[in-house]
């Protein structure tokens, strides 16, 4: 087998894992920049104001967008803030040219709210409710 037909078979192998590591790396750098985003909100409640580096993410949801680029377009990041109190964190992604925004808006949940929501899913009500 000669290098040249070698490097023929091997490369679409080459070229596709490089692909994903560029979608894995990419996802992992926008679901990051949102935490920190997230983080620097300041939100005002109905018990108060409260910053989004006081309240722990016990679930994320998402929804994607139907165009070709398969960006998130809605985010819910379910919350427990101090207290306790319960949010649901809900996030209205934009992209304006190379721009990626997100606008924040945090409602006030009930703790059965909160559980009704996070139905079948353990882990979340573990990390919620302990």
């Amino acid at each position: 087998m000669t290098l040249s037909l070698l490097l023929q078979l091997v490369a679409p192998f080459i070229l596709l894992a490089l692909c994903l590591w560029v979608i894995v790396t990419s996802r992992a750098r926008f679901r990051q920049a949102l935490q920190s985003d997230f983080i620097r909100q300041h939100f005002t409640t109905p018990t108060g104001s409260i910053d989004g580096s006081q309240l722990r993410i016990v679930h994320r949801r998402t929804t994607v967008s139907r165009g070709s680029s398969n960006e998130p377009a809605e985010i819910f990041w379910y919350c427990v803030g101090p207290g306790p109190c319960y949010f649901l964190a809900l996030g209205k992604v934009s992209r304006q040219t190379r721009k990626v925004q997100v606008q924040w808006i945090l409602r006030p949940l009930t703790e059965a709210g909160l559980r009704a929501a996070l139905v079948g899913d353990r882990d979340a009500l573990k990390r919620a409710f302990g």
